[in-house]
């Protein structure tokens, strides 16, 4: 058997029926995935809603992803932070997710919080549609 390669990152299990997902980060992504299938196999999954909706629709109905590949754990958790913050702002009307990670990225990694107005600018949108966005 090969070695896996160790995988810092966020994943995502989605289950193609019902579109939910679940969003986790971890050291060892591959070693992550083999605990969550064992643990649903098992019928012991921490996450009592995804465990219940994998005894309802089946193994084959979950899809598990790497969604981001990250250098460090740090990177790995600041990025579920935003996809935390993402899923609740998504339903918004004129929501556009990539303002809000670029202003979420500039404020966690960059050396200032970005304006409106350059916001505006990069992204051909009006300033009045920034403040909306980011409230």
């Amino acid at each position: 058997m090969e070695p896996q390669e160790n995988i810092i990152g966020v994943y995502k299990i989605t289950n193609v029926k019902s579109g939910r997902y679940y969003i986790g980060y971890s050291m060892h992504i591959v070693r992550r995935f083999y605990v969550h299938k064992s643990k649903l196999r098992g019928n012991c999954h921490d996450n009592i809603f995804l465990q219940r909706a994998y005894n309802l629709d089946g193994e084959d109905s979950f899809i598990f992803e790497i969604i981001h590949k990250c250098n460090t754990e740090k990177e790995a958790t600041d990025k579920v932070f935003i996809e935390d913050i993402l899923d609740d702002v998504q339903n918004y009307k004129g929501f556009r997710k990539e303002i809000i990670e670029d202003y979420i990225l500039s404020i966690i990694y960059g050396d200032r919080e970005p304006t409106q107005r350059e916001l505006s600018k990069r992204y051909n949108v009006s300033q009045t549609q920034i403040s909306r966005i980011l409230l």
